[in-house]
């Protein structure tokens, strides 16, 4: 999913004031050093998103030249039972 920059400084802020509401966290810097931080993160993942997309899309895009036919089962003209196959076959 893309999220404009505004949407991701937007959830830094919220992470941010849903850690700064619990107690039991203490910081060692900055609240605005945290928040950037959290961008990063949230900005890499994305990131790291948008590349998987791409690997994704690569991998599952028709080859060209090719068609997939539907498996095929049943009986043959001699009556014999035949096996589902999964052909291909270039244009």
């Amino acid at each position: 999913m893309k999220l404009s920059r505004d949407k991701v400084v937007r959830l830094s802020h919220l992470i941010f004031n849903e850690f700064n509401n619990d107690e039991e966290i203490e910081f060692f810097a900055e609240p605005s050093e945290i928040r950037q931080d959290i961008f990063k993160m949230i900005e890499g993942e994305m990131k790291a998103d948008e590349a998987i997309d791409v690997i994704v899309r690569r991998k599952i895009r028709p080859r060209s030249g090719r068609s997939w036919r539907a498996p095929t089962s049943g009986r043959s003209s001699t009556g014999s039972t035949t096996r589902t196959r999964w052909a291909a076959t270039a244009r």
